[in-house]
C-alpha cells in the first residue's frame, strides 16, 4: 500500500492493510528489503525510513508486521490469530530485520527460543538483525500510575513521591537491561547518561522522540546510511511520533524524580 508521502503511518493504516494481507510500505520493486516487526513502537522507525526513501529515490522495500493490529479484540488470542493468518506465509528475502523482542505473538515471535517464531516457522533469514529494546510497561509518571493502580491513587502525596522514586529505579534498571540485551548495548550508557535530562518515554508504552531517533541513528550507522540535514528536517523526523500523546508531568513527578526535561 502506498500511503501518501506527507502522511505518517497510523495503526489504522496497518489494520486496513493487514485485512488485505498487504505488508508493504515502501518500494515493492526494490531488491533491498528492510522489515520491521513489533508493536506501534516501530512506526516512527518505519516513517523515518519512508522519509529516507522519499529523499533518496525509493531505494528500499519496507515491510511492517505489527501483530497487535491483527488482534480481533478481547476474548481472542493474538498468538493464535497470527499463527492462523500466516500458516501459508513464508518471508521473502530480508536484508535487514529491525524488531522488538516478541514472545506472545505466535509465528511472529522474534525470539528464537519460542516454539513458533519468524525464523524457524516463517523462514525469515535476515542478512542483519537489529533488535531494539521494548519501551513496554514503563509506569514512571504520576498520572498513569494513578490511572492503573488504585492503591497508589489513594496514597498521600508523600507516599506517592516515595512510590514514584521506587518505580523509577525499578523501571530504569529494567530498561537498561533491555538495552544491554539489544543489538546496541551502547544504548545502556546513553540512556543512563541522559535519563533525567532527555524524555525517554512519552508514556508507559510509547518511547519519546529522542529515544526513537537514537534508535534510528544506531540503525542507520549499522547499515552505513548517512543522516542528512534534509532527512532531519523532514516532517516525519523533526518531531516525535508520540509527542501529541505525552503524559503530562505534575509537580509531584519532578519532586519525586528530578526530571529536567
Amino acid at each position: 500500500m502506498r500511503i501518501p508521502d506527507g502522511q505518517t503511518t497510523t495503526t489504522s493504516d496497518l489494520r486496513s492493510c493487514y485485512e488485505r494481507n498487504d505488508f508493504s510500505f515502501g518500494n515493492p520493486t526494490s531488491l533491498f528489503v528492510v522489515c520491521f516487526i513489533g508493536s506501534c513502537r516501530v512506526l516512527p522507525l518505519l516513517d523515518y525510513f519512508r522519509a529516507y526513501n522519499s529523499l533518496n529515490g525509493e531505494p528500499f522495500e519496507l515491510l511492517c508486521f505489527n501483530p497487535v493490529e491483527m488482534w480481533k479484540g478481547p476474548g481472542t488470542d493474538i498468538g493464535e490469530i497470527v499463527t492462523e493468518k500466516f500458516k501459508d506465509f513464508r518471508f521473502p528475502r530480508v536484508d535487514v530485520l529491525i524488531c522488538e523482542s516478541l514472545i506472545t505473538c505466535g509465528s511472529l515471535n522474534t525470539v528464537d527460543s519460542q516454539p513458533l517464531n519468524v525464523f524457524s516457522t516463517l523462514g525469515c533469514a535476515p542478512e542483519a538483525l537489529l533488535r531494539i529494546p521494548n519501551w513496554h510497561g514503563m509506569f514512571l509518571y504520576d498520572k498513569e500510575v494513578k490511572m492503573f493502580n488504585t492503591t497508589y491513587a489513594s496514597m498521600s502525596r508523600e507516599q506517592r513521591i516515595e512510590s514514584l522514586r521506587t518505580f523509577m529505579l525499578l523501571y530504569k534498571t529494567q530498561f537498561l537491561k533491555r538495552c544491554a540485551r539489544s543489538s546496541f548495548p551502547e544504548l545502556e550508557q546513553w540512556v543512563d547518561d541522559n535519563w533525567l535530562t532527555t524524555r525517554m518515554g512519552s508514556a508507559s508504552e510509547h518511547p519519546g522522540g529522542a529515544l526513537t531517533w537514537k534508535f534510528f541513528e544506531l540503525i542507520t550507522a549499522a547499515m552505513g546510511i548517512q543522516i542528512t540535514q534534509a532527512l532531519k528536517d523532514h516532517p516525519f523526523c523533526s518531531k516525535g511520533y508520540f509527542d501529541n500523546s505525552d503524559t503530562v508531568l505534575d509537580e509531584i513527578d519532578r519532586e519525586a524524580n528530578g526530571w529536567k526535561f
